[in-house]
């Protein structure tokens, strides 16, 4: 698995004391925005599920004395008969499969998934009026905020249809969303 990833974020505060001409004081605004992404893929090799079940199911024996043979399928489609009692995967430490049979049975199961995310958000903030019965304060805080995530997946055909050896199907995840959000607090 290799996972690669940046983010941006750009912002403005500052106070607004031209406000206070007409009454507002200690008003101040916060604006940012930022855009995140990330890349990953994950690869891994396994045992092809269908062509482990295309030798297992289809694998005979032709001819007789010096000329026997052992094949599977249908002789033009390269199945290569496996033998899963052979000796050689039976060895202290772990066996092997035959060159000739892992170059068959091994198929590599790859996905790229690409992930990213946008916010914007934005608030002013300060005093509205003062209370006449107790001279407080009553801040307010006005705010929005818009997010748009998005992630997209290329799976290749063994990951799609689940083909390696006890590996599960995974298509990935296609898809955006947008949310928008506004806000506001008093005291």
């Amino acid at each position: 698995v290799e996972v690669s990833q940046y983010r941006a974020v750009v912002g403005v505060k500052a106070a607004l004391p031209a406000l206070e001409a007409v009454g507002l004081n200690n008003w101040t605004y916060d604006v940012y925005a930022s855009h995140s992404a990330s890349t990953g893929d994950d690869s891994r090799q396994g045992i092809s599920q269908e062509r482990l079940d295309l030798s297992l199911n289809t694998s005979r024996i032709i001819g007789t004395g010096a000329n026997t043979q052992i094949v599977c399928g249908n002789g033009n489609d390269g199945c290569v008969p496996v033998n899963l009692f052979a000796p050689n995967l039976y060895q202290l430490g772990g066996g092997e499969f035959t060159k000739a049979e892992a170059d068959y049975l091994f198929v590599m199961r790859e996905m790229n998934t690409k992930v990213a995310q946008t916010v914007a958000n934005g608030f002013i903030a300060g005093d509205l009026f003062t209370l006449p019965w107790n001279e407080e304060t009553v801040p307010l805080v006005l705010g929005a905020e818009f997010r748009r995530d998005r992630i997209a997946t290329d799976a290749n055909d063994i990951a799609t249809q689940g083909g390696l050896h006890n590996y599960f199907t995974d298509g990935g995840a296609d898809g955006a969303r947008e949310l928008k959000e506004y806000f506001t607090e008093m005291e």
